[in-house]
């Protein structure tokens, strides 16, 4: 006989697979800073125009 989950929406093995992999989180936040200083440089590039 089965008995219905205490937590259906509770799966272990889906969140892992959601889970970010390791360096991903690093790597957005690199790449965030990278737009953020090309955009820097695309305003003081006009702004000497």
């Amino acid at each position: 006989m089965t008995y219905p989950r205490a937590k259906p929406w509770f799966r272990p093995a889906l969140m892992a697979a959601t889970a970010p992999a390791p360096g991903e989180m690093l790597m957005a936040q690199a790449a965030t800073k990278k737009v953020n200083q090309t955009e820097s440089s695309m305003i003081l590039a006009l702004q000497k125009c």
